[in-house]
């Protein structure tokens, strides 16, 4: 069994809520990329600048896995999907993606951004421990803690986006690839953040909440 990656994880986290969780200022777009393969096709690349998440893959009407069935990597002018296996000529290819404006990133919440940039989410990492659970030292679990940040203006909205969240894992704790399990664990009070300028040019107070999520059964292993 091979080491995970730490950086796949908190992606695969950070897509998931950017195709499950609306953006209340409607930041972004969607669209469908449909192609045909041809013979023993196994890369697909979709060459849209900005690509912010692929929501799936379905091939000749056949709904893939993530992780299992392919792969994603996103740059800045395309993304690209792996096939683990070659397609057929004449296959039809469906990828729904979102591209185009975000609010949700994989950093900590920032004291620089403006009026405009709100509500804002953030996907970190909390903490992690490990446990040997083989006799002979070949396996490890791995829990990790994540943190789910939401920033805005309006204290009602932040809460509502982060029940939107907490219920989105409560309803899908399982499915995931990088990881079998993931379980909200807490919610923090909201907390005043930072001061911003507002759209009529007065100081104005953000505050910030934080969802804490826990993914116990991340497995460790050596050759």
């Amino acid at each position: 069994m091979a080491q995970s990656d730490l950086a796949a994880i908190n992606d695969e986290l950070m897509y998931a809520l950017r195709n499950n969780i609306t953006d209340p200022e409607g930041r972004g777009s969607a669209a469908t990329y449909s192609g045909t393969a041809t013979e023993g096709q196994t890369v697909i690349t979709i060459s849209v600048a900005a690509i912010k998440a692929i929501t799936s893959v379905t091939i000749a009407g056949t709904l893939k896995t993530y992780g299992t069935d392919y792969s994603v990597s996103i740059g800045t002018t395309s993304a690209t999907i792996t096939m683990a296996s070659g397609m057929t000529a004449g296959q039809s290819i469906s990828i729904p993606y979102r591209y185009g404006a975000t609010w949700i990133y994989p950093d900590l919440s920032r004291t620089d951004i403006t009026f405009g940039s709100f509500p804002r989410m953030s996907v970190t990492d909390v903490s992690s421990v490990m446990d040997e659970i083989s006799l002979g030292a070949t396996m490890t679990r791995h829990s990790l803690m994540k943190a789910i940040t939401v920033c805005d203006l309006n204290p009602k909205k932040v809460s509502d986006i982060l029940t939107a969240v907490k219920n989105y894992f409560l309803s899908n704790k399982k499915g995931f690839y990088n990881f079998s399990l993931v379980v909200p664990v807490g919610i923090s009070p909201v907390l005043t953040f930072n001061t911003v300028i507002n759209d009529k040019g007065k100081y104005v107070e953000t505050v910030q909440q934080t969802l804490t999520v826990h993914i116990p059964f991340v497995w460790e292993g050596i050759s």
